[in-house]
């Protein structure tokens, strides 16, 4: 999944949160998946911040 797919979906979880449109229980698995969302987004922008310092080391 890209960043931006990911990104998008943490967005809308989030403005389901905050307007209450989650039941009760689906809230567990909604939250589990945010987790594995930010998880996600936090592993390529890490990816990206090594490339981009190892691009900087080349010079």
């Amino acid at each position: 999944m890209s960043y931006q797919k990911a990104n998008t979906e943490l967005e809308k979880i989030l403005q389901d949160l905050q307007e209450g449109n989650i039941p009760l229980d689906k809230l567990a698995a909604t939250l589990k998946k945010a987790s594995s969302l930010i998880k996600e987004c936090k592993t390529k922008l890490r990816d990206v911040e090594k490339a981009l310092a190892d691009f900087e080391q080349e010079d």
